[in-house]
């Protein structure tokens, strides 16, 4: 800094006295309820309070300013909550504040008894409720893990990609495209999913989501044109989702919405006529760009605990506020343009720290150009505000943060310290044409300048004296309650001109030579003389341990000491500082390179040792000792052969397949120099083997297991072989198939008749294969045995079950069938149900007997014939015998136990003796009748009522239990003749 002089300090001292003096009345402050207003004419907002919504932490919530419902609420247990009531929706996002699974919430101030729908976290998780007299609500809520609940008068919701009735669904591609207009939220329920609004519109009815994401990631929603809910487009706890070329306006609370959501990209979104455009609430690591926001109460808006976002490009325009952090750290704001706002361009409101503010453009605003309220330790470079109120505004306890390379212009207050904004650094700012440039009021400790080749900052109408031409004005800016004590005479004018590097012609050098460097060609186009040099290394040949001798000097020097090019790089740096771009100079080398031989080719038998020679191999200059490099270049597939010493002259190997063993050599100088490589070939022979398949087999079983044996095949030179058989002929069908093709003795299993042709191919332990040998398998048909089963007898009308798979056969074959009546009674008519099956049945239609043939074949051949006789037996004889043994039963009962004794006895045997006798006339309906009435009503009581009643002849349940079976036998052969 320049020395003052006399004159020039006295006035200062004058300026800066009265200025304290005055102090006092010109920047007092007076802080109310809504509003903190300051003498000088600034008006601000005391916080980022939004109507309709509160958010704090404890157990009684009120709010009171709201546009819908003024809601009161209480929990049992400590929460955090915010608490939003918009037309037609209350949102509550709340988490406890200690250990709880749940606790009662109690809602005052909705609708008297009005049924409501809730919604927690997902639009799937609703209830229904209906509020009391008082429009109280209460219930118990969830705490284990956070939630956002919804309360809406009316429910209407869609899921997708579920529901297709408003567009269609591409599972391959999981894109989702709406076909129509919706009038309803669109829920989207699954991850890794596009939405594509094809240009439709979703509607609202003032209340709800349009778009809703809870939980979700991978999803992205674009091409949607959103509006009339409460909230446009809402991601509740999700992740790495993209909302891209949407379109969301006159949504009454937020037009796109991020809520405990991190890791996603907003980008090329309109965002119109909502309250906030685009809110981010609890949200980190999202990534904002190429959006435009207009009309909004704030255009973007981070609020609480928005941590480590990127903002990217994106236009705020026409809003009451641009883009607005409220407690929000570590984001980065870049090359964002907020113009035309009715209050703060860009606003970070309350314990917004490490916050880094980069080529953003804030004019035009009608209030501050870029607003700090209490937030310490951001970063704010290359910045444009102009015409604004005040172009940058730091207002209670700003600390420590960093103004560099911003730009402020035509406003009325350049740059603005007002209330306990201490230890700031403001340097290398321009500051033009503002009414004034910069006030610090009720701060200390604020830096407006550095030591050089730092400086201070630009400040117009204040460039002279400069006596010295240094770039910078000899006397120090001095403003209201702070100076820079080193301005810059002109705009930019730290941005010195840095100096050009020559490091010198490329040179080459033998190895082991001494190489000076040159850098005396490097300049400065200011003459800002000395330079200072600075030579290093960029790249040298692998292995080499060179060295710059006086790196820091104009000609420094190394010694070469391996093969290959250096390349030395040069930067030099001016006495203000500055410093050049790269200059580089290559020294190359020279060797000529040495000449392998790698020796004579050989043939040599399998396991034969093979030893290299490599001592023809030489180099013209005589740079020995040589080093000796070998490589197989190829060998046959699969060989596992390594080289024995192959940095020796004459290594060795033991081939270990039949092929071609080639083998290059490499030679190396002393110097590093390689030769080419060389190459010698090692050929090898061998003879095949000779297979044997076994002799050929007969078999006489159907699955009978076949084993096979080639142990027999043998190899001239007794080299081990191995085995591959493959059924080359099998009949039609089979699917036989061997257990172990490579199995000296393997087997397969013979399924279908006629003959298999196995082949065998052996192959020797160095590749040789041998010429197939085959074996034949063949089946020897035995005539197969059926088994009509054992006599039956069954009553006339009966169905007859015959069963003939006992039959057998030798060979193992699948039968068939054939049945056939070889007698059966006269007028019989009875056929088989199946003739070819193995178990038919017929109808027994006629008393007599049946004579059946049954006949099987294996598919070559017929059985012999065998019969079984099936005898019918009629009903009516059978009712007859049950009568007559009846009477014998009858006559062999005590008289004691007859109602009146024998006279009893002879009534009952007439009685059925009637029956027998119209059973004779073949009148069964009659006789069954008069057997019912006559004779069953007499024996019947022990079976009706358990015991003998006044109807009953025989008056004891054990002489009924003789009788009553057989009448009954009876009445049934007789009701199978009716």
């Amino acid at each position: 800094m320049k020395r003052l002089n006399v004159k020039t300090a006295i006035i200062l001292c004058l300026l800066l006295l009265g200025l304290i003096l005055f102090g006092s009345f010109i920047f007092g402050i007076t802080q109310e309820a809504s509003d903190i207003r300051v003498a000088g004419g600034i008006s601000l907002k005391a916080g980022p309070h939004t109507a309709g919504r509160i958010e704090g932490s404890g157990t009684h919530f009120e709010l009171t300013d709201s546009d819908y419902l003024d809601i009161t609420l209480k929990s049992g247990s400590s929460v955090h909550l915010m608490l939003e009531s918009v037309p037609e929706m209350v949102v509550m996002n709340l988490e406890a504040l200690e250990p709880a699974a749940s606790t009662k919430i109690t809602l005052n101030g909705l609708l008297a008894s009005t049924t409501y729908y809730k919604y927690e976290d997902n639009f799937h998780n609703a209830a229904t409720f209906t509020t009391d007299t008082d429009g109280s609500y209460a219930y118990t809520q969830d705490l284990t893990k956070p939630h956002l609940v919804f309360i809406k008068p009316r429910p209407s919701t869609k899921y997708i990609p579920g529901d297709t009735s408003i567009g269609t669904w591409d599972a391959a591609n999981r894109i989702y495209t709406l076909s129509t207009h919706v009038y309803e939220t669109i829920q989207i329920d699954e991850d890794n999913l596009t939405l594509n609004g094809a240009g439709y519109t979703v509607t609202g009815d003032g209340s709800g989501c349009g778009i809703y994401l809870s939980g979700r990631t991978g999803v992205t929603v674009r091409n949607l044109t959103v509006a009339g809910f409460s909230y446009g487009i809402q991601l509740y706890n999700s992740s790495s989702n993209v909302v891209e070329e949407n379109n969301t306006s006159s949504n009454s609370r937020y037009g796109i919405c991020l809520n405990n959501s991190n890791g996603n990209t907003v980008t090329g979104n309109t965002a119109s006529e909502n309250h906030e455009g685009i809110f981010l609430h609890n949200s980190t690591g999202n990534i904002l760009t190429d959006n435009i926001t207009s009309n909004n109460y704030s255009g973007i808006y981070l609020y609480y605990n928005c941590n480590a976002n990127t903002l990217v490009n994106n236009t705020a325009s026409k809003n009451s506020h641009g883009i607005y952090l409220y407690s929000s750290s570590g984001n980065t704001l870049t090359d964002n343009t907020t113009n035309l706002n009715s209050y703060y361009g860009i606003y970070l409101y309350d314990k917004c720290s490490n916050n880094i503010l980069t080529n953003n453009a804030a004019s035009w605003n009608k209030s501050h150009g870029i607003y700090l309220y209490n937030s310490s330790g951001n970063t704010l470079i290359g910045n444009i505000a102009s015409r604004n109120y005040p172009g940058i505004y730091f207002y209670y306890n700003c600390n420590e943060n960093v103004l560099t390379h911003n730009t402020t212009s035509d406003n009325y207050y350049g740059i603005y310290f007002n209330y306990n904004c201490n230890n700031n650094e403001i340097y290398q700012n321009n500051f033009i044409n503002n009414q004034t440039h910069a006030i610090v009021s009720s701060s200390t400790g604020n830096v407006f300048s550095h030591a050089m080749p730092t400086g201070g900052n630009y400040w117009s109408g204040w460039t002279t004296p400069n006596a010295d031409g240094d770039a910078l004005v000899d006397d120090p800016y001095v403003f209201t309650s702070g100076q820079d004590a080193l301005p810059w005479v002109r705009q930019n004018a730290w941005d010195n001109l840095p100096p050009t590097a020559d490091a010198g012609a490329d040179q080459i050098s033998h190895p082991r030579g001494t190489v000076t460097l040159d850098g005396s060609g490097s300049s400065d186009a200011e003459e800002d003389y000395p330079l200072a040099y600075s030579w290093q290394f960029t790249s040298k040949p692998e292995g080499s341990v060179a060295v710059l001798s006086d790196a820091n000097t104009v000609n420094p020097s190394f010694t070469v000491d391996v093969l290959g090019d250096y390349v030395i790089e040069l930067v030099v740096t001016d006495s203000l500082g500055a410093q050049s771009t790269v200059a580089q100079v290559v020294i190359g080398t020279f060797n000529t390179a040495p000449v392998a031989d790698a020796g004579t080719g050989q043939t040599v038998h399998p396991r034969d040792t093979v030893i290299l020679d490599g001592s023809g191999s030489s180099d013209p200059e005589e740079d020995y000792p040589l080093t000796y490099s070998w490589q197989f270049a190829s060998k046959p597939e699969g060989s596992s052969v390594v080289l024995s010493g192959a940095d020796t002259v004459s290594p060795t190997f033991t081939v270990d397949l039949l092929g071609d063993y080639v083998i290059e050599l490499v030679v190396t100088d002393s110097l590093g120099a390689q030769s080419t490589a060389d190459q010698v070939v090692i050929g090898t022979f061998n003879t095949v083997p000779v297979a044997d398949a076994g002799p050929d087999q007969v078999i006489i079983v159907i699955g009978t297991t076949v084993g096979l044996d080639g142990t027999n095949s043998t190899d001239p030179e007794g080299d081990g072989i191995t085995y591959l058989w493959t059924i080359s002929q099998k009949p039609a069908g089979s699917m036989a198939e061997l257990s172990d093709p490579c199995s000296p003795t393997p087997a397969f299993v013979a399924d279908v008749h006629a003959d298999y042709v196995i082949t065998l191919v052996v192959t020797d332990e160095f590749g040789a294969t041998s010429d197939p040998d085959s074996v034949t398998v063949s089946f020897d048909n035995i005539q197969p045995v059926a088994d009509a089963g054992a006599d039956q007898s069954v009553m006339a009308g009966d169905t007859v079950s015959l069963d003939g798979s006992a039959s057998t056969d030798t060979n193992g074959d699948l039968l068939t069938y054939s049945w056939s009546f070889v007698s059966k009674p006269e007028g019989s008519l009875a056929e088989f149900t199946d003739p070819t099956s193995a178990q038919p049945s017929f109808v027994a239609d006629e008393p007599g007997d049946y004579v059946v043939s049954l006949v099987v074949n294996d598919g070559f051949v017929d059985s012999d014939a065998v019969t079984v006789t099936i005898t019918a037996i009629s009903h009516e004889q059978e009712a007859i015998k049950a009568l007559l043994e009846s009477i014998d039963v009858v006559n062999e009962l005590d008289e004691a136990i007859l109602k009146n004794g024998n006279e009893t006895r002879d009534s009952l045997i007439n009685k059925i003796n009637a029956v027998l006798g119209i059973i004779y006339q073949d009148n069964y309906v009659t006789a069954k009748g008069k057997l019912e009435n006559d004779v069953l009503e007499r024996v019947n009581g022990c079976v009706v009522s358990g015991s003998p009643d006044s109807n009953d002849w025989v008056m004891t349940c054990e002489g009924q239990g003789r009788v009553y079976p057989l009448i009954n036998k009876a009445r049934g052969h007789l009701q199978n003749l009716i």
